[in-house]
C-alpha cells in the first residue's frame, strides 16, 4: 500500500496503524512521512502518536471539526467513550459539553484540543475482576469510523455512579426517562438513612446484560449533597431506573 493511500482512507489513525499498513518500512521512513504530511498541512497531531487528517475547507469556509466523540475513544489503546461523550454517542445527551470523556486503564494524559479536553477517567477497581468491563463496551459506526462505547446499560450505571461527568443530576434524571424500559429494568437502587437521620444512596445500585452483573461502588461516595432538596432530585433519577 502506498502512503497517499493510506491517509486518503484513514480519517483517524495511529502511528502503530500506518506501520502495520506499510510493513517493512523503516522507523525513519514512517516518521519521514508523517512529518511531510504535517507540513503540508495534511494532518494534524492530536497527541502522541494519534493524527487526524484535515479536511479541506468548502466553499472558502472553516474546515469541519472533528468527530469528537470518535477523537475521545482513540485516546488510548483500550480508550471507550464514556460518561457524557458515551451519551452523545448513544444519542441521548441534552446538552453539549466541551470536555469529552473516555474510560482507560492505560496511563494517559488529558489533552486539550481545538478547544475541547479530551479527559481520561479511571473505571472503578471492581471491573478488574470483570475482564476490566470488556463485555460491556460496543463498537459503533460513525462515518466510517468503529468506535468503542460503553454500552447504554453501563453508562447508566456509570452516570449514576458519578453524575458530575455526565452533566449532572438533571442529565441523569433526562437520560433515566429516556431508556427503554428494558434497559431500565436491568437497572435499580435502593436507600437507606444514614445515622445521622438524613438520607443517602445505598450500595444496593447494580446493573445487568446477558447474565452478567456488576454492583457499583456506593452512590453515597461521590459528594452528593445530603441536603433534602439535593436528594429529593437525586431520589427522582433513581426511581426512574426502577
Amino acid at each position: 500500500m502506498k502512503p497517499d493511500f493510506f491517509l486518503a482512507n484513514h480519517r483517524l489513525f495511529t502511528r502503530e496503524e500506518l506501520a502495520a499498513a506499510l510493513p517493512g518500512r523503516a522507523t525513519a521512513t514512517l516518521d519521514a512521512h508523517l512529518v511531510r504530511w504535517q507540513r503540508q498541512g495534511r494532518i494534524v497531531r492530536v497527541k502522541q502518536g494519534l493524527y487526524l487528517r484535515q479536511e479541506p475547507a468548502g466553499s472558502g469556509g472553516p474546515a469541519p471539526l472533528p468527530d469528537f466523540v470518535a477523537l475521545a475513544a482513540r485516546m488510548a489503546p483500550d480508550a471507550a467513550a464514556a460518561y457524557h461523550t458515551a451519551l452523545e454517542a448513544h444519542g441521548c445527551a441534552q446538552s453539549v459539553f466541551e470536555r469529552l470523556t473516555f474510560v482507560t486503564w492505560t496511563r494517559t494524559r488529558a489533552v486539550e484540543f481545538l478547544g475541547r479536553r479530551l479527559a481520561p477517567v479511571r473505571p472503578r477497581a471492581l471491573l478488574r475482576a470483570k475482564g476490566g468491563g470488556e463485555a460491556w463496551i460496543e463498537r459503533l459506526d460513525r462515518a466510517g469510523l468503529e468506535v468503542r462505547v460503553t454500552s447504554l446499560e453501563r453508562t447508566l450505571a456509570d452516570v449514576l455512579d458519578r453524575p458530575s461527568l455526565a452533566g449532572g443530576v438533571e442529565e441523569v434524571c433526562v437520560l433515566c426517562s429516556l431508556c427503554p424500559p428494558s434497559i431500565r429494568r436491568r437497572c435499580w437502587t435502593t436507600w437507606r438513612p444514614s445515622t445521622t437521620g438524613r438520607w443517602r444512596p445505598g450500595l444496593a445500585f447494580s446493573w445487568r446484560r446477558g447474565g452478567r452483573s456488576w454492583p457499583c461502588q456506593s452512590v453515597c461516595s461521590i459528594g452528593f449533597r445530603t441536603t433534602r432538596p439535593g436528594i429529593r432530585c437525586i431520589w427522582i433519577a433513581c426511581a426512574a431506573a426502577r
